[in-house]
């Protein structure tokens, strides 16, 4: 008789195991977040830091959303009014207000919201690529998402932090680097006859 060691099943109320093993792998946790009293989310990888409110250099003339600039630990970051960027009335940040600061291709970018509404691990079937939604049930907010979260009876929109930037950000941000050349398509040379 062979003697088989059998493999112990994880022990789901260790925090560290049963995090992993109860959440697919291809569900990426989320901060969760209002902005005008509306349910906001982005995948916490995008996330940098949240920060309190600080000190924010006047913007000059541009968008509107655009509430300024702030020093970001040695960085001038872009700080933007989430609600006025997805279209939702404006509300004055004030002491309680926060400042998500979320990676983008073209560096980091503070979002103003109005508090934080906690880390979700969404369980499968919960969380919905861009692709896999129907288009009514998107928000005014629709080409800035990546996806939404359905939870409970409500839809809360994942945000995709590169399609916040406006579009000379956009722009910048797909542009290639200053030291690489883009390659021309090959033409197709005068073919030989038979």
């Amino acid at each position: 008789m062979s003697r088989r060691s059998k493999a112990a099943a994880p022990d789901s109320s260790s925090p560290e195991i049963a995090e992993e093993t109860l959440r697919p792998p291809s569900t990426p946790p989320l901060l969760a977040f209002l902005a005008s009293g509306e349910h906001f989310a982005v995948e916490i990888s995008q996330v940098i830091e949240v920060l309190r409110m600080v000190a924010v250099m006047p913007r000059a003339k541009g968008a509107s959303d655009l509430l300024g600039l702030v020093d970001y630990r040695g960085t001038v970051v872009p700080l933007l009014d989430l609600a006025l960027r997805v279209g939702l009335p404006r509300r004055a940040p004030g002491l309680d207000s926060k400042i998500v600061v979320v990676a983008t291709r073209s560096g980091p970018l503070g979002l103003v919201v109005d508090e934080i509404a906690g880390l979700v691990s969404p369980a499968a079937g919960e969380y919905h690529r861009r692709g896999a939604l129907p288009v009514s049930e998107l928000t005014r907010a629709s080409t800035l998402v990546a996806g939404a979260l359905r939870l409970s009876e409500r839809l809360v929109p994942v945000l995709e932090p590169d399609r916040l930037l406006f579009d000379d950000e956009r722009a910048k941000a797909t542009a290639p680097s200053p030291g690489t050349r883009r390659r021309r398509p090959r033409r197709a040379g005068p073919q030989e006859a038979p």
